[in-house]
């Protein structure tokens, strides 16, 4: 169980888990960042929530700010998908897609900003 509950879901998407004994659908949902109630200079947290396949997961990002509580949030939630993916990586048919495609659904490649110097 999460520390900061969850808050309004501003983005949800839906995956098909393959495993041994079936499909199964898990949903992954982020919250709109908030205030943490009990932080002394106003840092941030983002909720995320994982339902499936075996069970629920609700974690969060924090930061400073509601950019960097989201970003966290996002990385958080893409490793845990990532690990629910790999689960029973041994058996060739477990998979996590998206609409008949593998989980590249998250994007994980760093941006180049226009005008940011190297």
């Amino acid at each position: 169980m999460a520390k900061y509950p969850m808050t309004e879901v501003i983005a949800r998407r839906e995956f098909q888990f393959t495993g041994p004994e079936g499909q199964v659908k898990v949903v992954a949902s982020i919250g709109r960042p908030a205030v943490m109630p009990d932080a002394q200079h106003g840092d941030w947290y983002c909720p995320w929530q994982i339902d499936g396949p075996d069970r629920g997961r609700q974690l969060y990002g924090a930061g400073v700010d509601t950019m960097q509580a989201l970003l966290l949030a996002l990385s958080g939630m893409r490793t845990d998908l990532e690990m629910i993916a790999r689960k029973g990586s041994s058996h060739s048919s477990v998979k996590l897609t998206l609409e008949s495609s593998s989980l590249v659904a998250l994007p994980n490649k760093r941006l180049k900003l226009a005008g940011a110097h190297k």
